[in-house]
């Protein structure tokens, strides 16, 4: 009488207490007739008195067979609030489990999608690769043939003027050519890519002293400040190319100004390089700043070009294991800041 009494139906924790007298009114109700012999005899071998239920929303998420106590006696409530308290604990236990193997196989899942989706893109990205080294080399034949062609002409043609137009229209799709077949082998991902240590100091000035006489004609002035004996590891055309762009695309946009310099310096910190290409062009306006070295992309007071160039610019850099940035304000010139690893 007493065991009956303190049989729990459910509780505060979540549990709920079975005895023995009670086991086949629950079977029936929670197991169906199918299952309740094959418990049955489980129960019966195991000399089971009593069976703790454990409950998350309404689920059992673990059972608890007790057989009869050593002493003989029978279960107190004292027990009852133990096993109570102990199947709470246990339920909270195997619930955390649960949603542990349910996150970590989430996760496996979600790192498996990532890297089939990382996979698809890097194998996306080849194609495009591809596919503009094929479209530049496609074209260089004709183009050269065409070119070819067009010295033939030039003596014959007699508006000259209009010759001009269709020159400078050729040489445009030819530099376009260039860039474009130049981005795709620097996107390479097969491109070795092979540096040597490099004078950067003594590269600089040489550059410099080829500029300061190209640009006398255009009074741009070329200011600098070249630490000495600079070194980085790096591939010497490419670097060139770098720096001839940058002060190249600076000489551009100062035409009009009346104010032309460009500053360029070079220094070497603790553990990089940092070189800048500095001009007091007409500046680049803020919605433009963050998309500049995006392929294409031509700010609004852009000079006609084919867009590839500071995307080049960037390419090199990271080749070169450095950063490149942008600072710039309208009406007072653009500022290009690049780092690279010291040796």
């Amino acid at each position: 009488e007493i065991c009956k009494k303190i049989v729990k139906k459910g509780s505060r924790h979540n549990s709920k207490i079975i005895f023995k007298e009670n086991f086949n009114d629950f079977f029936l109700d929670q197991c169906g007739k199918d299952k309740k012999n094959i418990i049955k005899k489980i129960i019966m071998k195991n000399n089971v008195e009593l069976m703790v239920f454990s409950f998350l929303e309404k689920k059992i998420n673990g059972i608890f067979l007790l057989g009869g106590k050593l002493s003989g006696d029978i279960y107190s409530r004292d027990d009852i609030r133990l096993l109570e308290t102990f199947s709470y604990q246990v339920a909270s236990a195997l619930e955390k489990t649960r949603l542990y193997e349910e996150v970590k196989d989430y996760s496996d899942n979600l790192e498996k999608k990532v890297k089939k989706r990382t996979e698809q893109i890097k194998e996306l990205q080849e194609g495009q690769q591809q596919m503009m080294l094929e479209i530049s080399h496609g074209l260089q034949t004709p183009l050269a043939i065409i070119k070819a062609k067009l010295e033939d002409l030039k003596d014959k043609y007699s508006n000259k003027e209009e010759f001009m137009v269709f020159e400078k229209s050729l040489d445009r799709i030819s530099h376009l050519i260039y860039d474009m077949l130049n981005l795709a082998r620097l996107e390479a991902i097969d491109d070795s890519f092979q540096k040597e240590k490099i004078n950067l100091s003594n590269l600089l000035l040489g550059q410099i002293e080829y500029f300061e006489v190209s640009l006398e004609e255009k009074n741009i002035k070329i200011d600098y400040e070249i630490s000495p004996g600079i070194y980085i590891m790096g591939k010497r055309e490419k670097l060139e190319e770098l720096f001839s762009n940058l002060v190249g695309n600076a000489a551009k946009y100062m035409e009009k100004s009346n104010k032309k310099i460009i500053m360029i310096k070079a220094v070497q910190g603790s553990d990089e390089v940092l070189l800048s290409v500095i001009d007091t062009g007409p500046g680049i306006e803020p919605g433009s700043l963050p998309h500049m070295f995006e392929k294409f992309y031509r700010a609004k007071n852009s000079i006609p070009g084919t867009g590839l160039g500071l995307a080049i610019c960037k390419k090199i850099t990271e080749k070169h294991g450095g950063k490149i940035w942008l600072k710039s304000k309208l009406g007072e010139g653009a500022e290009f800041h690049m780092s690279f690893p010291k040796i």
